[in-house]
């Protein structure tokens, strides 16, 4: 199943960052690329691939992003996403259900 939503990445750092989708083909993928100033928010759009199993709402979703400092470092950065307590828990929770 394939839902969509987006995901908020805030700058915790001191130096405005730019963050991007990996540009990769995966089955959480960013759109976009804008550049958050420090504790700023930035939202970002989402499409993940969520396949049903046995406890697949209780796992976290790898999500991976560029970050490019202001002093040109470019980084990659894997977050953790979990289901539970997400507003996409309900949508895998009943799509999966309806699958069995």
């Amino acid at each position: 199943m394939i839902i969509e939503g987006s995901i908020a990445v805030t700058n915790g750092g001191p130096m405005p960052v730019e963050v991007a989708g990996a540009g990769k083909a995966a089955d959480v993928m960013v759109w976009g690329q804008q550049w958050i100033a420090p504790a700023a928010t930035g939202w970002f759009a989402v499409s993940a691939t969520v396949t049903c199993a046995d406890n697949v709402a209780a796992m976290a979703v790898p999500v991976d992003l560029s970050v490019a400092t202001a002093d040109g470092s470019r980084r990659m950065m894997t977050l953790e996403l979990p289901l539970i307590g997400s507003r996409w828990y309900e949508f895998v929770v009943q799509d999966c259900a309806m699958a069995r």
